[in-house]
Protein backbone atom coordinates (compact mmCIF):
# COMPACT_ATOMS: atom_id res chain seq x y z
CA UNK A 1 0.00 0.00 0.00
CA UNK A 2 1.23 3.36 -0.98
CA UNK A 3 1.06 6.62 1.01
CA UNK A 4 1.15 10.09 0.49
CA UNK A 5 0.10 13.06 2.69
CA UNK A 6 0.42 16.57 2.92
CA UNK A 7 -0.25 17.52 -0.80
CA UNK A 8 -1.53 21.24 -0.13
CA UNK A 9 -1.90 21.88 -3.81
CA UNK A 10 -2.00 25.23 -3.84
CA UNK A 11 1.84 25.32 -2.90
CA UNK A 12 2.84 21.97 -4.46
CA UNK A 13 5.00 21.58 -7.30
CA UNK A 14 3.37 19.39 -9.52
CA UNK A 15 5.18 16.22 -9.08
CA UNK A 16 3.41 14.38 -6.17
CA UNK A 17 0.94 12.63 -9.36
CA UNK A 18 3.40 11.54 -11.41
CA UNK A 19 5.66 9.88 -8.47
CA UNK A 20 2.72 8.26 -6.73
CA UNK A 21 1.69 6.68 -10.46
CA UNK A 22 5.64 5.36 -11.24
CA UNK A 23 6.02 4.33 -7.43
CA UNK A 24 2.56 2.42 -7.65
CA UNK A 25 3.62 0.54 -11.38
CA UNK A 26 7.50 0.20 -10.21
CA UNK A 27 6.44 -1.61 -7.20
CA UNK A 28 3.26 -3.29 -8.36
CA UNK A 29 1.37 -1.67 -5.29
CA UNK A 30 -2.66 -1.87 -6.36
CA UNK A 31 -3.75 1.29 -3.99
CA UNK A 32 -2.58 4.08 -2.09
CA UNK A 33 -3.68 6.20 1.10
CA UNK A 34 -3.88 9.89 0.49
CA UNK A 35 -3.37 10.90 4.30
CA UNK A 36 -5.39 14.62 3.34
CA UNK A 37 -4.68 18.38 4.17
CA UNK A 38 -5.16 18.19 0.23
CA UNK A 39 -6.18 21.86 0.68
CA UNK A 40 -3.62 25.00 0.93
CA UNK A 41 -5.49 25.95 4.15
CA UNK A 42 -3.17 27.90 6.02
CA UNK A 43 -6.49 29.57 7.96
CA UNK A 44 -10.00 29.81 6.60
CA UNK A 45 -10.51 29.74 3.14
CA UNK A 46 -13.98 30.23 1.10
CA UNK A 47 -15.78 26.98 -0.35
CA UNK A 48 -14.58 27.87 -3.87
CA UNK A 49 -10.94 27.65 -3.11
CA UNK A 50 -11.56 24.33 -1.46
CA UNK A 51 -13.44 22.70 -3.83
CA UNK A 52 -10.96 24.39 -6.51
CA UNK A 53 -8.24 22.81 -4.52
CA UNK A 54 -9.92 19.25 -4.72
CA UNK A 55 -10.34 19.28 -8.34
CA UNK A 56 -6.34 20.76 -9.17
CA UNK A 57 -5.57 17.08 -6.87
CA UNK A 58 -7.76 14.99 -8.90
CA UNK A 59 -5.89 16.68 -11.66
CA UNK A 60 -2.49 16.43 -10.25
CA UNK A 61 -3.05 12.13 -9.39
CA UNK A 62 -5.75 11.99 -11.65
CA UNK A 63 -3.59 8.76 -13.52
CA UNK A 64 -3.87 7.18 -10.12
CA UNK A 65 -7.94 7.76 -8.58
CA UNK A 66 -8.80 4.32 -9.18
CA UNK A 67 -6.49 3.15 -6.83
CA UNK A 68 -6.35 6.10 -4.38
CA UNK A 69 -8.52 5.85 -1.13
CA UNK A 70 -8.73 9.69 0.23
CA UNK A 71 -8.86 10.80 4.10
CA UNK A 72 -9.75 14.12 5.42
CA UNK A 73 -6.69 16.47 7.22
CA UNK A 74 -6.80 18.79 9.35
CA UNK A 75 -6.84 21.87 6.73
CA UNK A 76 -9.36 19.94 4.53
CA UNK A 77 -12.14 20.63 6.59
CA UNK A 78 -11.22 24.57 8.15
CA UNK A 79 -13.96 25.93 6.14
CA UNK A 80 -15.76 28.77 7.23
CA UNK A 81 -15.08 28.02 11.53
CA UNK A 82 -14.97 31.66 12.41
CA UNK A 83 -17.07 32.67 10.05
CA UNK A 84 -20.65 31.41 9.57
CA UNK A 85 -19.52 27.32 9.28
CA UNK A 86 -22.55 26.17 7.24
CA UNK A 87 -22.92 28.61 4.79
CA UNK A 88 -19.51 28.88 3.41
CA UNK A 89 -19.31 24.79 2.68
CA UNK A 90 -22.06 22.38 4.60
CA UNK A 91 -20.33 19.06 5.40
CA UNK A 92 -22.55 17.45 2.93
CA UNK A 93 -21.18 19.65 0.13
CA UNK A 94 -17.34 19.10 1.18
CA UNK A 95 -17.83 14.92 1.50
CA UNK A 96 -19.26 15.29 -2.12
CA UNK A 97 -16.12 17.04 -3.43
CA UNK A 98 -14.03 15.69 -1.33
CA UNK A 99 -15.28 11.90 -2.04
CA UNK A 100 -16.71 11.82 -5.33
CA UNK A 101 -13.60 9.54 -7.32
CA UNK A 102 -13.41 7.41 -4.44
CA UNK A 103 -17.01 6.61 -4.68
CA UNK A 104 -17.09 5.86 -7.90
CA UNK A 105 -13.80 4.47 -8.47
CA UNK A 106 -13.11 2.01 -5.29
CA UNK A 107 -15.38 -0.27 -3.53
CA UNK A 108 -15.37 1.25 -0.19
CA UNK A 109 -17.62 0.35 2.91
CA UNK A 110 -18.27 3.59 4.50
CA UNK A 111 -19.67 4.24 7.72
CA UNK A 112 -22.51 6.14 9.04
CA UNK A 113 -20.84 9.63 8.75
CA UNK A 114 -19.25 9.17 5.38
CA UNK A 115 -15.92 10.05 6.30
CA UNK A 116 -14.38 6.91 7.01
CA UNK A 117 -13.98 3.75 5.28
CA UNK A 118 -12.46 0.42 4.88
CA UNK A 119 -12.01 -1.09 1.25
CA UNK A 120 -11.07 -4.96 0.92
CA UNK A 121 -8.15 -6.07 -1.10
CA UNK A 122 -9.38 -9.62 -1.55
CA UNK A 123 -6.44 -11.22 -3.38
CA UNK A 124 -4.11 -10.25 -0.25
CA UNK A 125 -6.15 -10.60 2.28
CA UNK A 126 -5.92 -7.32 3.72
CA UNK A 127 -8.80 -4.76 5.10
CA UNK A 128 -7.32 -0.89 4.44
CA UNK A 129 -9.26 0.83 6.97
CA UNK A 130 -9.23 4.94 6.83
CA UNK A 131 -10.68 6.64 9.79
CA UNK A 132 -11.31 10.92 10.15
CA UNK A 133 -9.41 12.31 12.80
CA UNK A 134 -11.58 15.27 12.36
CA UNK A 135 -14.40 13.22 12.90
CA UNK A 136 -16.78 14.97 15.27
CA UNK A 137 -19.39 17.80 15.46
CA UNK A 138 -18.07 21.34 16.11
CA UNK A 139 -20.57 22.71 18.40
CA UNK A 140 -20.59 26.36 16.61
CA UNK A 141 -24.06 28.76 17.18
CA UNK A 142 -26.25 30.26 14.58
CA UNK A 143 -23.82 33.07 14.44
CA UNK A 144 -20.57 30.81 13.43
CA UNK A 145 -19.09 31.43 16.77
CA UNK A 146 -17.55 28.23 18.28
CA UNK A 147 -19.08 27.51 21.80
CA UNK A 148 -17.52 27.56 25.36
CA UNK A 149 -15.86 24.32 25.71
CA UNK A 150 -16.62 22.90 22.66
CA UNK A 151 -14.56 21.19 19.14
CA UNK A 152 -12.98 23.03 16.82
CA UNK A 153 -12.66 21.63 13.83
CA UNK A 154 -8.68 23.72 13.01
CA UNK A 155 -6.98 22.62 16.19
CA UNK A 156 -8.91 19.58 17.64
CA UNK A 157 -8.76 15.94 16.12
CA UNK A 158 -9.86 12.97 17.50
CA UNK A 159 -11.80 9.85 16.56
CA UNK A 160 -15.94 10.34 17.54
CA UNK A 161 -17.37 7.75 19.49
CA UNK A 162 -19.90 6.50 16.50
CA UNK A 163 -17.06 6.26 14.64
CA UNK A 164 -14.77 3.80 17.08
CA UNK A 165 -18.38 1.82 17.60
CA UNK A 166 -17.53 1.47 14.02
CA UNK A 167 -14.70 0.24 13.75
CA UNK A 168 -14.81 -2.17 16.29
CA UNK A 169 -18.60 -3.44 15.20
CA UNK A 170 -18.16 -3.45 11.65
CA UNK A 171 -14.44 -2.80 10.27
CA UNK A 172 -12.20 -4.58 12.51
CA UNK A 173 -14.79 -7.72 12.00
CA UNK A 174 -12.57 -9.27 9.20
CA UNK A 175 -13.65 -12.12 6.95
CA UNK A 176 -11.32 -14.68 8.41
CA UNK A 177 -8.22 -15.45 10.87
CA UNK A 178 -5.89 -15.23 7.42
CA UNK A 179 -6.69 -11.37 7.18
CA UNK A 180 -4.43 -8.80 8.44
CA UNK A 181 -6.24 -4.77 8.45
CA UNK A 182 -4.38 -1.49 8.08
CA UNK A 183 -5.54 1.54 9.56
CA UNK A 184 -4.87 4.85 8.34
CA UNK A 185 -5.63 8.40 9.68
CA UNK A 186 -4.30 11.69 9.44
Amino acid sequence: VGFVTDTHVGVNVGNSGQLMAKVLTDCHIPVYVDGGDIVSGSGIVTAEGIIGDLHKSDTLFSSTLDKRLRITGNHDMVYGVEASYDSELTDPAFQFNFFRNDLEHTRSVFGPRGTYFYRDLTMQKVRIICLDSECFDALINSNGQILTNAYNKIWTHLLGTEQLRWLSDEALNLPSDEWHCMVFSH
